[in-house]
């Protein structure tokens, strides 16, 4: 038995077990524990991959729990902010959430379309579908319609000052 074989029987006797034990499943906490200070995650998309996607109108996209949780059993609220090209102000809307562990749908406040959210082992994949909430002073474009660069978006982790939202 060579020395590297000994090291993996060992490990896996002992070691490796425990080790896997202690590593998350997901970036993110189940959806059922999302509550006010859960993590925030982000997206800022740089010129590169703009140019790459040039029907992409998504410049910036993040997402938390929403600081005045559900009072509805199964459902979590989550808080939501993006910026799109050619748009000054930062659109914000809230999502009405249900769904498993690491699955959810979500509705956005205001009739605003919908999407889902699924742990990806490293943060967010969120599909969208014609998610569009109104602003300040304007709507914002109505995003994940089919054919447009908008409708997958990856989030990661990222510090809680990218969601402290207006």
């Amino acid at each position: 038995m060579t020395c590297t074989t000994a090291l993996i029987a060992r490990l896996a006797c002992t070691g490796l077990p425990l080790l896997l034990l202690a590593l998350p499943a997901s970036a993110a906490p189940a959806f059922k524990d999302w509550k006010p200070g859960s993590p925030c995650f982000a997206r800022v998309y740089d010129a590169g991959h703009l140019a790459a996607h040039p029907k992409q109108q998504l410049t910036h996209f993040a997402l938390t729990a929403s600081k005045y949780p559900s009072s509805v059993k199964g459902e979590f609220d989550v808080t939501f902010q993006f910026r799109v090209k050619g748009h000054d102000e930062a659109f914000e809307g809230e999502g009405i959430c249900r769904g498993g562990p690491h699955t959810a749908n979500c509705g956005v406040e205001g009739d605003g379309g919908h999407f889902t959210m699924k742990a990806d082992g490293k943060g967010l994949l969120l599909t969208l579908a014609e998610v569009g909430v109104e602003g300040e002073t304007e709507f914002s474009p109505v995003l994940g319609v089919a054919g447009d660069d908008d409708r997958v978006v990856r989030l990661r982790p990222a510090p809680a000052s990218a969601c402290r939202f207006n």
